[in-house]
């Protein structure tokens, strides 16, 4: 099987589903090496089986090179593969929309191929060569959270996995941790760095490299866009909000938003302001 793309954005759904993909990539043999690549859509990404080009490098012969893994990548994320690899891949490229991805609740994880994965993969390969069909669209859209979730149910224990990550990797298992629980007060950045196997020194060297910001400052521009958002669109109290978004309390998140707005919350409310 050759490496192709399929474009489905155009095609008529008939069904209402949070998820639209745009395209789909069957790349049994990808060998793309990416330098610095700006993501601007969702991707739901299967990597089945992936090796160094160089055979002889040092270092590849870990869980990192052997294991199925399901990746999330998320807007505004570059990806560099620092290391020319050939893998089958299997992507999904969707909307912009993040919060379908925090509806779902899907995460980066390495997993086991399961019959039903097996099969999920057969279904999807018959709905891309029959997808001018009515109805194939919204099947296709389906499949791609369905694979994702049985990733996650047949999920391996990470904590084993992490010390093979290379050193990106653990960057955006960071990353994505971070845009799926920035609203959890008690997230802590500290612990997600050293729950990812790398050291804060080696960490933040690598994090700058691709995000201009620190994560906690990330974490917290997330949270201001959350609280935002709500206090345009809902009528929760200001101490309501601040426990959704991840401020823990109304104090904290009026003291916090003044310093970033100039204004409180309620005034941020009252003036209808847009960011």
């Amino acid at each position: 099987m050759e490496n192709k793309d399929y474009i489905v954005d155009a095609l008529r759904r008939y069904l209402t589903f949070p998820l639209h993909v745009c395209k789909v990539g069957a790349r049994p043999h990808n060998d793309d090496h990416l330098q610095k690549q700006l993501i601007r859509y969702v991707f739901i990404c299967f990597l089945w089986n992936r090796k160094p080009v160089d055979p002889n490098l040092k270092g590849c012969d870990g869980p990192f090179w052997t294991n199925p893994r399901l990746g999330i990548v998320l807007p505004g994320q570059v990806v560099t593969h620092d290391i020319a690899t050939i893998r089958d891949e299997l992507f999904f490229m969707c909307s912009e929309d993040i919060s379908v991805i925090e509806q779902f609740q899907l995460k980066s994880c390495y997993f086991k191929i399961s019959p039903r994965m097996q099969r999920l993969r057969e279904e999807l390969t018959i709905a891309l060569e029959h997808r001018y069909q009515p109805g194939m669209a919204d099947r296709i859209d389906f499949l791609a959270i369905d694979m994702a979730r049985e990733a996650m149910l047949n999920r391996k224990d990470e904590m084993e996995l992490d010390r093979g990550l290379p050193p990106d990797d653990r960057i955006f298992k960071v990353f994505n941790r971070i845009n799926m629980d920035y609203d959890d007060h008690d997230l802590d950045i500290d612990f997600l760095i050293g729950e990812s196997g790398a050291g804060a020194r080696d960490f933040y060297r690598k994090w700058g490299q691709h995000f201009s910001i620190s994560p906690k400052k990330y974490m917290m521009e997330l949270r201001f866009r959350k609280a935002c958002e709500e206090l345009q669109i809902s009528d929760s109290s200001i101490a309501e909000i601040a426990e959704a978004c991840g401020f823990g309390n109304d104090i904290y998140f009026i003291r916090m938003f003044r310093q970033k707005f100039g204004m409180t919350p309620g005034q941020y409310r009252r003036a209808g302001i847009k960011h």
